[in-house]
């Protein structure tokens, strides 16, 4: 089998967002990206709670085939990216997802192989918690699609 010698560059720069709201109800999944023809690599994965009064975990992960295979779970603080003082949530930080690839920088990354899989994510919370008109955002910011 012969070698590809050939370096692979990123052939669309792109982004992917979503969001989480009483609407989703409990444990309903939510896509934030699915992956290109050629395959894509997604380097930050962020969230923010948007009008939240109470924590929120959000699961995350890929799903081929129709099944989520959960990469982790991070917890969403209330106002988390719209409060001041109150960061948005890195998904990709060691405690939040722990064994990540890394790029030649260090920094970790999720590669989806091709459109056959997908980021997704949900909250088993339940619609009693949720605070009128609040929402998890779940954002990718760049992504490079092949």
């Amino acid at each position: 089998m012969a070698q590809n010698v050939n370096p692979t560059f990123v052939k669309t720069p792109n982004w992917g967002a979503t969001q989480i709201t009483t609407g989703t109800g409990s444990s309903g999944v939510v896509t934030i990206y699915t992956g290109a023809a050629n395959g894509s690599k997604i380097p930050g994965f962020i969230g923010a709670g948007i009008g939240t009064t109470s924590a929120f975990d959000v699961q995350w992960g890929v799903s081929s085939g129709g099944t989520l295979f959960l990469h982790g779970t991070a917890s969403i603080p209330a106002g988390a990216g719209s409060t001041s003082g109150v960061p948005g949530v890195n998904f990709f930080n060691v405690t939040n997802a722990v064994g990540l690839t890394a790029d030649s920088d260090g920094n970790p990354f999720i590669f989806l192989a091709s459109s056959a899989y997908t980021l997704q994510a949900k909250t088993p919370a339940t619609s009693s918690t949720w605070a009128a008109g609040a929402a998890i955002h779940l954002i990718v910011p760049s992504v490079g699609d092949f």
